[in-house]
């Protein structure tokens, strides 16, 4: 099986071990251009959560809206010609309706997936069942006592993404998603 990630700048880790958001930041992976920074990544949510369940990785482009991550999921489920896979989708704003509609499609395909809001908790209105954490990662990192790394940015350092990886790995043990 293999795990694949979508959702906005966070997914990326920003700034968790270093002070670049992309390699072309940094003299040493200007070539990678806009591609997340390796030293951030390793320790993202998405990454550790493969490591721990044992799995390949992918990680899709983030996107600063729900309509466009919609539209990378839906490019991606086009070209899959199988089920053998877990996406997780970190939403990028509160307009559930595109959320909907992939869940719909993934659900569809058979494809396991686990949905939860980066900034907020929000009241859809849609029961998305055990496809949808309860939490939401910033204002849960930050209950827990994390710091942002940068004050203006809601970005975390590793531990947080430690955290929220735990976090979404009992979700996912917990109503057997895997």
């Amino acid at each position: 099986m293999k795990l694949i990630v979508m959702g906005n700048i966070h997914i990326l880790a920003p700034n968790a071990v270093n002070k670049y958001t992309n390699a072309s930041d940094d003299r040493e992976h200007i070539l990678k251009g806009a591609l997340a920074h390796p030293e951030n990544l390793k320790v993202s949510w998405g990454v550790k959560i493969a490591e721990v369940m044992k799995m390949n990785y992918q990680i899709i482009d983030p996107s600063d809206t729900n309509e466009s991550i919609l539209e990378s999921a839906m490019k991606w489920s086009s070209e899959i010609d199988n089920d053998d896979y877990f996406v997780i989708i970190g939403w990028a704003d509160n307009n559930p309706q595109p959320i909907i509609g992939m869940h719909l499609n993934l659900k569809e395909k058979g494809i396991q997936h686990l949905f939860f809001n980066t900034s907020e908790k929000v009241n859809t209105g849609y029961d998305f069942g055990i496809n949808l954490v309860e939490e939401a990662f910033i204002p849960y990192l930050k209950e827990k006592g994390y710091d942002t790394v940068i004050m203006s940015d809601n970005y975390f350092g590793p531990d947080a993404h430690s955290e929220w990886m735990k976090y979404l790995i009992n979700h996912i043990a917990s109503n057997r998603m895997i």
